[in-house]
């Protein structure tokens, strides 16, 4: 267990010096929240003509389907770099060992 807490810990340190990881965190959060007032904005435009729980289950279904994407692609982005980097440092032999 204390090989993976510093096989994760180095992964974030170097995700955290190269900036990506504050990046991807901040686009996230500015995906939620544009996602969140865009719905918003919809949700008044359609509110007489549909019910709050239609609204509700929509927005729900819509906000589960972008984390689940977006997590996706991030896990792609950050699993790739991680192995790449270990590649580049001829880690990948010691780590699969």
């Amino acid at each position: 267990m204390k090989a993976f807490s510093a096989l994760l810990l180095n992964t974030f340190q170097k995700e955290y010096r190269n900036k990506v990881l504050i990046f991807l965190s901040i686009l996230t959060i500015l995906i939620l929240l544009g996602v969140n007032a865009g719905l918003d904005f919809l949700s008044k435009q359609a509110g007489d003509k549909t019910g709050p729980e239609e609204i509700i289950k929509y927005k729900l279904g819509l906000f589960y389907m972008i984390i689940g994407w977006w997590s996706g692609l991030l896990a792609g982005i950050l699993g790739v770099n991680c192995v790449r980097s270990d590649f580049e440092h001829r880690m990948i032999a010691q780590i699969l060992s």
